[in-house]
């Protein structure tokens, strides 16, 4: 079987620049390094308009790999276009792409919205659009949300988040994940703000907030709490259930599992004891995108990061800021 073709616009960190030195097979953390060992995928073209990142593909790969400044000047349509610029080129870039009949799937890097919700203009359920919330594709998570859905673990009794770094940069990842693993059955009239940190932007502020949401009939809380980027960089979640415990911590990287056992000191308690932890792969969560997108593109599963989540989490996000400010 022939392999899907790729386009990579932008080759920043993520685009290209995070790996790109890196030779090991054990670490895939851009775009660029990830479809291109990928077996299943081959980058034909790159487009930025950095003559210096220009000329690294070109010094390593020669005329394997066509490079070009602008868009426009691309010969050859690709299968998959993935768009790892700044937010206004990307959507200037969709925009003019989003109804080629060539391209098979156009994946976007977080955060694509705006205050002005462009949404309104997109077929927002569409499987050819695809947004970069990565977690979503490491196996240990999609397992997960499987077990989560058969009930394994009983009723949900909470989560609760901690983030820096921005609501929107870094905040969302965790409200995607969340809906992901819940769906996005949230009470927006239920969200209540704490605080809020300048750790990122003026207009990307870290804000503590919670929310109820229900999950089949079940309703529990959602708590997000902001840390200062200033001190360190967090993105953690602790899911509870009747039966058991995830703590999701380092990014993602590690998954500590416990489970309710009887108190032996104290009669008629029962405690959660840590069982085990998981690494989840998250080195290679370039990778792990490869393998989603592969199976996407051959109807092997569901896309479920299509554009509607993305106005999901932006109306979560909206609301909470517009909360802070009152």
């Amino acid at each position: 079987m022939s392999k899907f073709s790729v386009t990579i616009i932008g080759l920043g960190n993520i685009g290209m620049l995070y790996d790109f030195e890196n030779n090991s097979n054990n670490v895939f953390l851009s775009h660029f390094k990830s479809f291109n060992h990928h077996n299943d995928f081959e980058v034909v073209n790159v487009v930025d308009n950095d003559n210096n990142k220009l000329l690294k593909v070109t010094e390593k790969f020669g005329e394997k790999i066509k490079v070009f400044k602008n868009i426009d000047d691309i010969v050859e349509i690709t299968d998959v276009v993935v768009l790892s610029s700044v937010f206004k080129v990307n959507y200037a870039i969709f925009d003019k792409l989003k109804t080629n009949d060539k391209i098979k799937l156009i994946f976007i890097e977080k955060p694509f919205w705006n205050e002005t919700n462009i949404f309104s203009e997109i077929d927002l359920n569409s499987d050819k659009f695809y947004i970069n919330y990565f977690r979503k594709s490491i196996p240990f998570f999609r397992k997960l949300k499987i077990n989560i859905n058969d009930e394994m673990f009983g009723n949900v009794l909470g989560v609760h988040a901690y983030y820096s770094k921005g609501l929107k940069n870094n905040g969302s990842h965790i409200i995607d994940l969340v809906n992901y693993f819940f769906g996005n059955n949230c009470d927006l009239n239920s969200i209540k703000t704490i605080n809020d940190v300048e750790d990122f932007t003026k207009k990307d502020k870290s804000i503590s907030f919670s929310m109820k949401y229900t999950y089949k009939s079940n309703n529990f809380p959602v708590i997000f709490q902001a840390v200062n980027e200033k001190y360190f960089s967090v993105i953690e979640i602790d899911l509870f259930f009747e039966k058991n415990r995830f703590r999701i911590c380092d990014f993602g990287s590690k998954v500590e599992i416990y489970k309710t056992k009887e108190d032996e000191l104290f009669p008629g308690y029962k405690n959660m004891i840590h069982s085990k932890n998981v690494n989840t792969d998250f080195n290679k969560y370039g990778l792990h995108n490869c393998n989603l997108i592969k199976d996407i593109l051959n109807n092997n599963e569901l896309n479920n990061s299509k554009l509607i989540c993305e106005r999901d989490i932006n109306i979560i996000i909206n609301k909470v800021k517009n909360e802070i400010s009152n």
